[in-house]
Order: structure tokens, then C-alpha cells, then sequence
């Protein structure tokens, strides 16, 4: 996950990203919270699970954009908007999700 869209708080951001899914990628939105200066943890993770994507940047394409409509309007939306404009697109929360670094091999 590389580009950041614009927070709700100095507190919270969201990166757009892909969820591996059997075959497939499912566009995927991270919450992150700071937690101590200059350090960032995954809050929570969003995927739309009804969009498949062969290649993992279409489905990183489809999450940037999702974000972008989901902060579109008069300035930035309050949390609980935001949340809704993302639950109406489509996305559901991934309980126990898992990140996996690239440079670290998946056993």
C-alpha cells in the first residue's frame, strides 16, 4: 500500500491497497493510527468483496478511487460519514487480517 489519502484526523489515515483472495486481488482500504511519533499500526482493514481483480494494481486502482469518491464533497467527511460512504461502496471489515511484507516470503 503506497498512496495515502487525505485523514480525518491527525490521528487516523487510510492507504489504498489489494487483499490476496484464492486466484484473485479484492480492493482493500487500511486504517492506520499513529501510535507514537512517526510510527504508524493497522488499525483496521476494509475490503470490497465483490470486486475480483486479476492484477493486484487494478484492485489497488479500484480502492484509490473508492477513497477518493468516499472523501469527495465538502472537504474532508467526519469518521462515521466516511465509514458509511465505504460500508454503501461496498466494503466489510477483515477480522484477524493479516498484512504480509513483499520482502517477506509467505510460507
Amino acid at each position: 500500500m503506497s498512496t495515502e489519502a487525505p485523514r480525518i484526523s491527525p490521528r487516523f489515515r487510510f492507504e489504498p491497497g489489494s487483499y490476496s483472495a484464492p486466484g484473485a486481488f479484492l480492493p482493500s482500504i487500511a486504517c492506520l493510527e499513529q501510535w507514537k511519533p512517526h510510527e504508524w499500526r493497522y488499525h483496521f482493514v476494509l475490503v470490497k468483496p465483490d470486486v475480483l481483480c486479476v492484477e493486484e494494481g487494478e484492485s489497488v486502482s479500484q480502492a484509490q478511487s473508492d477513497l477518493n469518491q468516499a472523501f469527495a464533497g465538502e472537504g474532508t467527511q467526519a469518521g462515521e460519514r466516511l465509514a458509511e460512504t465505504l460500508k454503501a461502496l461496498g466494503y466489510i471489515k477483515v477480522e484477524g487480517f493479516k498484512i504480509v511484507d513483499k520482502a517477506t516470503p509467505v510460507a
